[in-house]
């Protein structure tokens, strides 16, 4: 609160979100941090105090006078004079303490009686006019606001006091802030600043310009509302027909359990039933069978117990024949079959198999497992070329995304300069695949950067923006060689150039000459063959014409030779330990902005020479003796470097 002692309590002050609070509430709240910073109580955006003293904040000035207006009509009736303000009625502006009698016109505050009689003492204020409070609201109040509006003053918050020597009337374009006269003194002595007046038009136009951008922010917002909000419409739907699914699923698997269980409960007495049957008739079979036996027995026993001689001997055939039939019996004496069943009752399979019902995957696109692709995402690209990459959108667990019908809800592809300017991105599926979708975009003029951002339902995919510079870079000639010195066994076939049997030098240049309107130029080199007599320097020169066998030595060549010589306008001197051989591929470059000659191979790896003249031209050169052969290849983009 005593941040705040110097101004009127209740002044409308503004936060950085453009909510408003009264100063005294702030300084209350101001009072609870300890880093001069307040949360507002509505946004809980932070907005930090200068100097910690609330009085810095933005006044809200259309809210003070309303609420001025409000408790000047409040005052009257409200209190006696010089009395203390009651309830609504409005404090004094300047004291904070009396009762308001009057509002002055030129300093566009209320004051009461006794801060009435000082400011009309003061020589600053004398001679200012101090309408009375019932004159200001009789004559109606939105008509003396009106009237006030070109009198009304604002006064600076850095110097408070004696207001009325601090009204803001300068502009500082370079804090691009309104200030006062003893701003500028010390905080903007050195600043551009001018008078309100001059530049006030303009700034408002800044101003609705802005606003007018905000607003339709606002259309946007309230459209992507109602997409996300239609969304989530059709996730409940979505939701509700995946519980259905689920639901009936279960009642149909349910069933089919149910028919199941009673089919093989079914099964498992069809089964016992045959057991039972065919074991039953085998129990009465060997019944009959012990009975039969039992019979013959007795018979046989007592007829040998009680017969004569002559009367067994007269039965023999009889018993025999009964005795030995019964021993010829058909009647298995093992179960016809066995108590076995095998049930396959593997639940675990089947636990399985539910296990994978009702699963449900959110196939949304996710930002973070989606990826990006191509040649229009490399680091440099070919400047004013038609270039594309391919976004790949997956879901959370890396599989496919399924798309909406309207994909651009989903992934939203923009390019912009470092300036701001924009990229027309084209995105179309690629292909049968919908899920690849094939970005293309036309690279600007040399040296143009370029973001290139690629949003995924509202998040950005990894490495997002991603940074790509456009370079003129003719990576890509075809050279053909020719012979400028040709010696006994040189031949030249399409892009080869062959040395053979005669050790004396041969001199070739190709064309076209490089050309001189782009940054950097690639080429490569193929050594086919190199015997050990023979000897190998190739780079660039700067003439295709009166050469002569030592052309290696010519005051425009620069390059390097196969006995570890590199050569700067002409003069060499050795550039390592071991040089070319044969089967290296040799990517060469000439680069036009640091004036270098440069080569690479992944055997021996990238070395350079500098102080190529600026703006000459040259040709691609190979001299060659002994016997040797080289191919002059085109570069692509993956040789560069």
């Amino acid at each position: 609160a005593a941040a705040a002692a110097a101004a009127p309590p209740r002044m409308p002050r503004v936060l950085d979100c453009l909510h408003t609070f009264c100063q005294t509430c702030l300084a209350q709240i101001l009072d609870r941090v300890d880093d001069n910073t307040i949360a507002c109580p509505e946004c809980r955006v932070d907005t930090a105090v200068p100097d910690g003293n609330v009085r810095r904040l933005l006044c809200n000035f259309g809210l003070r006078d309303a609420s001025v207006a409000f408790a000047a009509a409040a005052t009257v009736g409200g209190a006696s004079k010089d009395s203390a303000p009651v309830g609504d009625a409005a404090p004094c502006e300047v004291c904070g303490e009396g009762a308001v009698t009057g509002r002055c016109i030129e300093c566009a505050e209320m004051v009461c009686a006794q801060c009435t009689k000082v400011h009309q003492k003061q020589k600053a204020t004398k001679q200012h006019t101090v309408q009375p409070i019932e004159e200001y609201v009789s004559s109606g109040i939105p008509a003396a606001k009106a009237a006030a509006a070109a009198e009304k003053r604002t006064f600076c918050v850095t110097h408070p006091a004696p207001r009325e020597m601090h009204e803001l009337t300068l502009f500082c374009n370079t804090c691009n802030s309104a200030i006062c006269m003893a701003c500028t003194v010390k905080d903007h002595r050195t600043h551009d600043y001018t008078f309100l007046s001059e530049v006030a038009d303009e700034q408002r136009r800044q101003i609705q310009t802005v606003a007018a951008d905000v607003e339709r922010l606002g259309l946007q917002v309230d459209t992507a509302r109602n997409m996300v909000e239609e969304t989530q419409r059709r996730v409940v739907e979505q939701a509700d027909a995946a519980r259905h699914t689920v639901t009936e699923g279960i009642a149909e698997i349910q069933r089919a359990l149910d028919a199941r269980a009673a089919a093989a409960i079914a099964a498992v007495q069809e089964i016992e039933q045959a057991k039972q049957k065919q074991l039953g008739m085998q129990v009465e079979a060997l019944g009959v069978l012990r009975a039969s036996v039992t019979s013959a027995i007795e018979y046989t026993g007592r007829t040998l117990d009680r017969g004569t001689d002559a009367e067994v001997l007269a039965s023999k055939p009889v018993l025999l024949r009964r005795l030995e039939g019964l021993l010829q019996h058909a009647t298995p004496m093992t179960a016809v079959t066995t108590e076995q069943m095998v049930v396959d009752g593997d639940a675990a399979a089947v636990i399985e198999a539910l296990g994978r019902f009702g699963v449900t995957h959110d196939t949304t696109a996710a930002a973070a497992h989606c990826t990006a692709e191509g040649a229009g995402l490399e680091p440099e690209v070919q400047s004013n070329q038609r270039l594309e990459f391919v976004v790949s959108l997956r879901n959370s667990r890396g599989d496919p995304a399924t798309l909406p019908d309207d994909p651009a809800t989903v992934l939203m592809v923009s390019a912009r300069e470092d300036n701001g300017t924009p990229i027309d991105v084209a995105v179309e599926q690629e292909g049968d695949t919908p899920w690849r979708r094939v970005c293309r975009y036309t690279a600007p003029d040399d040296g143009a950067v370029l973001d290139v951002e690629i949003v995924v339902c509202g998040q950005p995919i990894p490495l997002s923006p991603i940074r790509v510079t456009a370079r003129n870079v003719w990576f890509a000639p075809t050279f053909v060689p020719q012979l400028v010195w040709p010696q006994n066994g040189a031949t030249v076939a399409g892009q080869v150039a062959r040395k053979v049997g005669n050790p004396s030098h041969t001199c070739v240049v190709a064309h076209p000459a490089l050309p001189l309107d782009v940054n950097r130029v690639y080429w490569k080199i193929h050594i086919h063959s190199l015997a050990p007599n023979g000897w190998i320097a190739f780079g660039v020169i700067g003439v295709d014409r009166d050469l002569t066998p030592n052309s290696y030595s010519h005051g425009t060549h620069f390059g390097w030779s196969s006995q570890n010589q590199h050569y700067t306008a002409g003069a060499h001197t050795n550039w390592r330990d071991g040089g070319f051989q044969a089967g290296d591929v040799v990517t060469m470059k000439v680069d036009r902005v640091d004036h270098a000659l440069s080569f690479r191979t992944p055997r021996l790896g990238v070395f350079t020479i500098r102080g190529l003249p600026p703006n000459a031209p040259c040709f691609v050169h190979v001299n060659m003796h002994g016997e040797a052969s080289v191919e002059l290849l085109p570069a692509t983009r993956d040789d560069w470097f």
